[in-house]
Formats: C-alpha cells, sequence, structure tokens
C-alpha cells in the first residue's frame, strides 16, 4: 500500500508540474506576441522589466497577472497589454535592447543550472528575450524557461526536477 501510495504522489507532482510548466509557456508565447505588436508600432522592442513580474520572489504562489504597486506594471506590462486567463505561479522577467554583434543573455543567470546558448544579434537589430522562473520545491531550486526575438524556441532549464 505503501508504494502504491508513494507512486501516486509522484505521478501527481509530475501531472502538477506539467500543468504549471504549460502557463509558462502559454504566458512567454503572450508576451512574444505582445513584444511583435509593440515593435510593429515603436520599431523596437519593449523592455526592460527591474525584476519578476507580478511576484519579485517566484515561488509557487499564485499570483493575479494585474499588479498596479508592481515598479515595472505601468513601465513595461500595461504597455504590453499582456493578459493571463488567470492567477499565475512563475515571475516573468523581459529584456529588450539593440544588437552588438555579441550573444545575448538570459536577464537573471542565478537562475539555470547551466544558462542556454542565446544567438548573437547584428549589430543594430532590435531583440528582446523573455523569462520565466518558479521554484516548486522547498529547497529553492527553480524551473525556469527562457525565448528570444531570434527563434521560436523556448529553452527549459530543470522542468522534470
Amino acid at each position: 500500500m505503501g508504494v502504491l501510495s508513494a507512486l501516486a504522489i509522484v505521478g501527481y507532482r509530475k501531472y502538477v508540474h506539467s500543468a504549471q510548466s504549460s502557463e509558462a509557456k502559454t504566458m512567454i508565447e503572450a508576451i512574444r506576441g505582445a513584444e511583435e505588436v509593440y515593435k510593429s508600432e515603436m520599431l523596437q522592442y519593449l523592455g526592460s522589466s527591474t525584476e519578476y513580474y507580478p511576484n519579485p520572489t517566484p515561488n509557487d504562489l499564485q499570483f493575479g497577472w494585474v499588479q498596479t504597486n508592481h515598479p515595472d506594471y505601468p513601465t513595461v506590462w500595461q504597455i504590453l497589454n499582456v493578459q493571463a486567463d488567470s492567477a499565475v505561479r512563475f515571475g516573468y522577467w523581459v529584456a529588450a535592447g539593440t544588437g552588438t554583434g555579441a550573444a545575448l543573455k538570459v536577464p537573471d543567470t542565478s537562475t539555470f543550472t547551466t544558462a542556454p546558448a542565446l544567438p548573437s544579434v547584428a549589430k543594430g537589430v532590435p531583440w528582446y528575450v523573455v523569462e520565466a522562473k518558479n521554484s516548486h520545491w522547498a529547497d529553492s531550486r527553480y524551473v525556469a524557461y527562457v525565448s528570444t526575438s531570434v527563434g521560436s524556441e523556448i529553452a527549459v532549464d530543470a522542468e522534470t526536477n
């Protein structure tokens, strides 16, 4: 009975983490779309966050998407007009700029056990990087996702822990 219970708990945790990872992927796609709309009007991407949004210290608590007291709400998130269907568990960070010929970097390198290798952006070309971060575990390990304006891929770190 104990073995079956342990297997059921492990299976349930995987199911919950899978559902939460779909939130991060969906929100990253929404942010990507909002950045493209902004660029079509302003000829550059909008950034940069000063901390994770809507929860500055992403943990497994749910936060409503609209956080008017967050310092990045009026300067980034309200302008991008990204919407969430319900409360979110991940924190989101966006960085933007103009290429220098160097490789892009994730906004918060401390999140990743091994930071993903991101592409270089030619000089003068607008870019953005969006990162999603959450800690599902009590020992402060993170699951993190990152995507850029350069490709449609979403890099992931520690999704299955």
